[in-house]
């Protein structure tokens, strides 16, 4: 008889993105979770920057007390490439898993500029999103993330704001080009307030940071934080919320849905090519079964599986890359054991 599986226990952070966010506003949110301020200075100031500061205090936005983070950094910061952030990373004392997230951040929010751009995520230089401030933020949240001994982020749909902006590179759209880039395959709204609520860098720091999206799920709640921007909006507070605790895993959780679908007038060729769009759509397993239909005829069985959060664009992806008529979906509940990867050296 094998081992019964014991429900896991982790400790868990729910992010309410329908305020927007932006990688001041998440900085404020951890310090008011209970992130030590003068734990995070130390961190930050083990990066190669100078003449920056960092100012926390209460606000009041919309009849709510929340936290302000504003970090004051010297003028005429320079543009940097991703290279300069790796060097930023590998230069400071940061703990190896702070360095891999905060790059991880970082890559996403480069490569979203570069598709915007036409161009790489080595070529590509940002201004706003490269400058000093924008570093501390990203590198706020990996932090974060290790000193709270958070093991699992969940992430509300975002509202990202409408109108336009003005930018290094002239007045653009909101959302921008790159926080809609960050967004694929992400639930998001525009809101009812004309104003940029998402930023580009509190974009790529959620869509990194986050491992399921959808509202807070079953758990045993620790406290809430809030972390204010910097505009008081007059009809809904301009905060994004944290809530923290501790979710169990096992027999009862987590849901995924299933979509199936039949074919018998496909080549294997083609059916090939759609798992690959699928697994690019965000699916977390895509199969193929050999099958015998109606009348005798050979066919083949797909089988995607897939959160919430990509259904829909999972859907899209079967109903236009097969022939088939219709799509069967149902939801699953699924044990995950733990994972983990180590490097190790061998004689071989």
């Amino acid at each position: 008889m094998g081992k019964r599986l014991q429900p896991t226990v982790r400790r868990t952070v729910w992010i309410d993105g329908s305020g927007g966010a932006a990688g001041d506003m998440l900085a404020a949110m951890w310090l008011d979770l209970g992130l030590s301020s003068t734990k995070l200075r130390e961190a930050l100031r083990s990066l190669p920057l100078e003449g920056w500061t960092m100012r926390a205090r209460r606000v009041d936005r919309c009849g709510l007390s929340a936290r302000r983070v504003t970090f004051g950094v010297p003028d005429g910061a320079p543009a940097r490439h991703l290279k300069d952030v790796r060097r930023l990373l590998r230069q400071s004392s940061l703990d190896r898993a702070v360095k891999k997230r905060a790059l991880a951040i970082f890559t996403r929010l480069f490569e979203a500029e570069a598709r915007v751009h036409g161009s790489t995520a080595e070529r590509v230089h940002l201004h706003e999103a490269g400058a000093v401030d924008a570093v501390l933020d990203i590198i706020s949240s990996a932090f974060a993330i290790e000193a709270l001994g958070i093991e699992r982020v969940l992430v509300s749909p975002l509202t990202t704001g409408f109108g336009c902006i003005d930018c290094a590179h002239g007045s653009y759209p909101v959302p921008g080009p790159a926080t809609v880039e960050l967004l694929r395959g992400v639930p998001a709204t525009g809101g009812a307030i004309e104003a940029e609520r998402l930023t580009p860098t509190g974009a790529a720091i959620l869509v990194a940071l986050a491992d399921d999206w959808g509202p807070m799920p079953p758990m045993t709640i620790a406290r809430q934080g809030w972390g204010a921007g910097k505009r008081d909006f007059e009809t809904a507070p301009n905060v994004v919320r944290g809530v923290l605790g501790t979710t169990t895993s096992g027999s009862g959780a987590p849901t995924v849905h299933v979509l199936r679908c039949t074919l018998d007038d496909m080549t294997p060729q083609a059916i090939a090519y759609t798992i690959e769009r699928c697994l690019k759509a965000g699916a977390l397993d895509a199969t193929v079964q050999p099958i015998t239909m109606k009348k005798g005829r050979s066919g083949h069985r797909v089988e995607v599986l897939c959160r919430a959060a990509q259904l829909d664009a999972l859907v899209t992806t079967l109903l236009r890359e097969t022939r088939t008529l219709g799509l069967r979906i149902h939801e699953e509940q699924r044990v995950e054991l733990e994972r983990q990867q180590r490097k190790v050296k061998t004689p071989w």
